[in-house]
């Protein structure tokens, strides 16, 4: 009965979206999706885990009531205040990343790829210092993940890995400009890939696979109609280049997998995963993955013992930068995790707002999530600007990632995010100001002759 009631709403939420966006693609489908087949998934109980509370269940709907309703209050504004309709046909891009044939934009993705490049040699040479060489490396894969967890690794210069997750987003507009998979395509998720193998993680691959496919799928929306360049579409070649990308982000996750220590042996498991025994991604730790999310919220949520400061969860990055001055105690990165019956962590976005803001927090953070993507939405496709843009894909995978975590909890997320704010208007304004000087000696030069 209750995958029915969630398979109802999901669909008519789904319906609503296109609706108010015309388009398939949106917030609120992206984040009922993930929902959905999380919690289906659950229902399926290929692992006999415990019931979700019925207080967990109606927290899910008053969070989708806040996802829609953030939506709506958009929506509804615009009509009272008489904004125009949507008109893709007459989006305007204005921005100096696409003069020249892309040349800043190309330069841009040159640029935060090569950083993460020399990250990921940081990480590989001083793994290779410790652990003598890339044979040990993989059998100690384990190890170095928990190392990393536990804050023992020296990884090299702080936070410069964080420039490839800009990448990816502007990569995404580059292959959305040019509706095919390029080499700057494969620039920057290639090193983080690079990166995160190096200490057996997976995280960081799959928030930039996200963000390159929410960027790209965004923008194309944009140029479909309104071409910035003169491109020769080729749908065979698009799509035969990103079966290419997310085959090879797929197996380097798998292969992490495995060379981390694949863990099977769940209390609960049903006989349904001998059935499928060796079938790739076919097991019973990727269906764990990708289930017990809302269950482990739900037993959260039952003894509700955990004591944070406000906001500590959600703006994790703050409260470590304002640790080091001894203002506050350093958080834990990694949250409490708990038996369902197996043991996670991985409790749903929820359970951070819950803990940092209460029960109200449960729907005003749904809401204002939904309210601000639905504005950057409407004002990127009508307004054509880039910051819009830039917010719209970090609003859209922090959407998408609600189901396991808050990913404004994540330096890399935030800090990357930071850096793209920066980065547009400076280089805009550098390059008008060029612009402007090298017209103005142009025209003295006419004056001389």
């Amino acid at each position: 009965m209750s995958i029915l009631i969630v398979l109802v709403f999901s669909i008519s939420t789904l319906v609503l979206s296109k609706y108010l966006f015309k388009k398939w693609f949106n917030h609120l489908l992206i984040y009922t999706l993930a929902w959905t087949v999380f919690l289906v998934l659950y229902e399926l109980k290929f692992i006999r885990y415990i019931e979700i509370s019925n207080e967990a269940f109606y927290i899910f709907f008053i969070t989708q009531v806040g996802m829609i309703s953030g939506a709506l209050t958009v929506y509804f504004a615009r009509n009272v205040f008489k904004e125009n309709k949507t008109d893709m046909n007459g989006l305007r891009m204005h921005s100096v990343l696409f003069n020249d044939d892309f040349i800043i934009l190309k330069a841009v993705i040159v640029f935060t790829s090569l950083v993460g490049f020399f990250s990921a040699y940081q990480t590989w040479t001083l793994l290779l210092e410790k652990f003598g060489n890339i044979t040990t490396i993989i059998l100690r894969a384990n190890l170095i993940y928990r190392m990393r967890v536990a804050g023992e690794l020296e990884l090299g210069i702080p936070y410069i890995s964080i420039l490839p997750y800009a990448g990816v987003v502007f990569s995404g507009i580059y292959t959305a400009a040019k509706n095919k998979i390029t080499f700057y395509t494969f620039l920057p998720i290639t090193a983080i890939i690079i990166k995160d193998s190096a200490t057996a993680g997976r995280g960081g691959v799959f928030v930039a696979m996200v963000m390159l496919g929410t960027s790209f799928f965004l923008f194309r929306h944009a140029v479909s109609k309104n071409p910035i360049a003169e491109v020769v579409s080729s749908t065979k070649k698009l799509v035969l280049g990103s079966v290419m990308l997310i085959t090879i982000v797929v197996t380097c996750l798998v292969l992490v997998l495995e060379f981390r220590g694949r863990y099977e042996a769940f209390k609960g498991k049903t006989n349904v995963f001998n059935q499928v025994e060796g079938i790739p991604l076919m097991n019973a730790s990727m269906y764990f993955y990708f289930s017990s999310n809302m269950g482990v919220f739900s037993k959260y949520y039952e003894l509700q013992d955990e004591n944070t400061m406000i906001g500590e969860n959600t703006f994790l990055p703050f409260y470590n930068l304002i640790a080091k001055f001894d203002i506050v105690k350093k958080p834990n990165y990694y949250p409490k995790g708990y038996n369902i019956p197996s043991w996670s962590n991985a409790a749903t976005y929820l359970k951070e707002i819950h803990a940092d803001f209460g029960d109200v927090g449960l729907f005003l953070i749904p809401y204002l999530m939904s309210l601000l993507s639905a504005f950057y939405w409407y004002r990127f496709y009508e307004k054509g600007d880039m910051i819009s843009f830039t917010c719209l894909v970090y609003l859209f995978t922090m959407n998408a990632f609600a189901v396991f975590d808050m990913l404004t909890r994540t330096a890399f997320f935030m800090m990357s995010f930071l850096f793209i704010l920066l980065l547009i208007p400076v280089t805009e304004k550098y390059w008008n100001r060029s612009k402007q000087n090298s017209h103005q000696n142009h025209f003295l030069a006419s004056e001389e002759i």
